[in-house]
């Protein structure tokens, strides 16, 4: 494997500050900082070399109570432009024995870096002001990943070095990227066939605005696609493996750059990007990139198909425990779950015509809410509803109303995407039971599905009337089924003349008999009301002054008619009922 030496910044502000506790494994900042390249990261205050190293990384927490750990990378989220806002989350950082705190650059002008050099008593590591946080978390826990699975080799356990062949993870596929950089003389970013970015080489250099906001952003930005279309360019790395010379647009910040397409028996795997700060590619690099393009085609090839194999795999092993086909002791190893916590489900579903394609996209926006809270959580599309386990959690009732405020903040994500969506939260349960909390979670989506007006996330003590209703009509679904002679004549009437006055009956039991509220939501006049209701009583048996046949009528309605329906006006035949006019 090739490596690409990145010299090492001595402009970082040094800061005496106290040790840090000893802490087993991890990466060293500096590292982590050289790897994650200067387009993404920047040591401006460094404590001494006895700092604990990079564990973990967390996201800071305004609300509550952020978990630092010794070793975490705690992420600036949120933080104000007032220094006294910063100070307080560093001097959080520094009593938790976090390694470092990552903030956006605009927070740290002159003064502001000047005051946290003479004050922070922890490591300042700055973003660029576009960058995605969720993708500073995954990039930084690829980082970690392949530093694990590199000691993992170096003990015999096989990995990139060692004798076990190439490695599938992300590291690894960082580590391709630097090689190719030296190699072709240029730096590189390899994406995915739908243009993801997989990993990106390290890069001192001035880099132009295209590959630094595909690297933010982790897929190539929408006004760059824009251009790769109309020169062809998408489509000529899709067809073939030749080597494609992208002339620079500068009004866009686009350089010029050459591209790839990295193939297996004719099969696109993804393809190779890169950029030559010095100037334009010499023609000999062409030939270059294309033996880089073949050096690439098994390492993709290696990556897709690990990455496919753990996802069958987990799927497979979440689903028969959600279902009851394997027991928890059975599946925690492959889905990493731990088996003396707690665990909880939460099911979701999109609204409207989404489907499939709604439900995996409320995965990304769950998976990119959770990725930077140490939520442990696992998630399988079941049609088009997403099932997601939460792991390693304590029981009680604080736990449930955190998952149910990240319920509602995925919600509301979600609806910024113009995707509407219920989200049912299941109770907190013991690891081994975790199928008790997924049936209640579908029992609790159920009653949110048919009564939208509780809200867009509930859990069982929001919807407990539901609930309790929904196990009435089943226990008790043949009595009420024996006894419905009149609602099946009313039904039948309905439909022969186009009428409605099934919904209008539902209407008035629901609002207690009140006929104004009746006649309000219906849209008519409280007289056209009792008009309705006094030929419904004609041509029936049904009496409404017995409060015994009002609510068995009530019962038998809603087993009829959802609560959702019955409130709709685009599901009535009819809005006049062959009415007389109100007087």
């Amino acid at each position: 494997m090739w490596t690409s030496p990145v010299p090492r910044r001595d402009d970082a502000v040094r800061h005496p500050g106290p040790p840090a506790p000893p802490h087993d494994g991890g990466v060293p900042l500096r590292r982590l900082v050289d790897t994650l390249g200067a387009d993404l990261t920047e040591l401006v205050i460094e404590i001494p070399e006895d700092t604990a190293p990079v564990c973990d990384v967390v996201l800071h927490d305004a609300q509550g109570d952020d978990g630092i750990e010794p070793g975490d990378l705690v992420l600036a989220a949120g933080v104000g432009a007032g220094e006294r806002e910063l100070l307080e989350v560093l001097d959080r950082a520094a009593a938790g024995g976090a390694a470092a705190v990552a903030v956006k650059r605009r927070l740290l002008t002159g003064a502001a870096l000047r005051l946290l050099g003479e004050r922070s008593a922890v490591a300042v590591v700055a973003v660029p002001d576009e960058a995605n946080w969720a993708h500073v978390v995954r990039l930084v826990r690829n980082v970690l990943a392949s530093s694990a699975n590199g000691a993992n080799g170096a003990n015999g356990a096989g990995g990139a070095n060692g004798s076990g062949g190439l490695s599938s993870g992300p590291g690894d596929l960082f580590m391709l990227a630097d090689g190719l950089a030296s190699m072709v003389g240029g730096n590189v970013l390899i994406e995915d066939p739908s243009l993801r970015v997989l990993a990106y080489s390290r890069s001192d250099q001035d880099v132009d605005r295209a590959r630094r906001l595909a690297i933010l952003q982790r897929r190539c930005p929408e006004e760059f696609l824009a251009v790769f279309r109309r020169e062809g360019v998408l489509d000529a790395i899709r067809a073939s493996d030749e080597v494609v010379r992208v002339e620079a647009v500068p009004d866009i910040g686009l350089g010029a750059r050459l591209v790839c397409g990295v193939r297996v028996d004719n099969e696109l795997l993804g393809s190779l990007w890169v950029t030559f700060p010095s100037g334009p590619a010499d023609p000999a690099v062409e030939a270059q990139l294309s033996a880089a393009s073949r050096i690439s085609a098994l390492h993709l090839a290696r990556h897709r198909a690990h990455e496919l194999g753990i996802d069958i795999q987990r799927d497979r092993a979440l689903r028969d425990l959600l279902e009851g086909r394997a027991t928890v002791d059975s599946v925690a190893d492959t889905l990493g779950l731990e088996r003396t916590k707690g665990a909880a489900v939460l099911c979701c579903v999109p609204l409207g015509t989404a489907g499939d394609r709604g439900a995996q996209a409320l995965r990304d926006v769950l998976t990119k809410r959770c990725l930077a809270h140490r939520w442990q959580v696992l998630t399988s599309c079941h049609g088009a509803r997403l099932d997601a386990v939460f792991g390693g959690l304590d029981p009680g009732p604080s736990t449930e109303k955190h998952l149910a405020r990240l319920a509602r903040s995925v919600a509301a994500d979600a609806e910024k995407r113009r995707l509407r969506c219920v989200i049912a939260v299941g109770s907190v349960v013991p690891a081994g039971e975790v199928e008790t909390s997924f049936a209640q979670a579908r029992s609790v989506l159920g009653a949110l599905q048919r009564a939208p007006h509780k809200g867009p996330v509930a859990r069982a003590g929001d919807v407990w009337a539901h609930l309790a209703l929904e196990a009435v009509l089943r226990r008790s679904a043949d009595e009420l089924a024996a006894h419905d002679a009149a609602l099946r004549e009313l039904t039948e009437r309905d439909r022969r003349h186009h009428t409605d006055y099934v919904h209008t009956l539902r209407t008035y039991l629901d609002t207690m008999g009140d006929s104004t509220s009746a006649a309000h939501r219906l849209g008519i006049h409280p007289n056209t009301l009792r008009y309705r209701l006094r030929r419904l009583a004609e041509f029936t048996d049904i009496d409404l002054g017995d409060p015994v046949e009002r609510l068995v009528m009530a019962l038998q309605l809603h087993r009829l008619v959802p609560a959702d329906k019955s409130n709709d006006p685009s599901s009535r035949h009819s809005t006049t009922n062959g009415d007389t006019p109100a007087t």
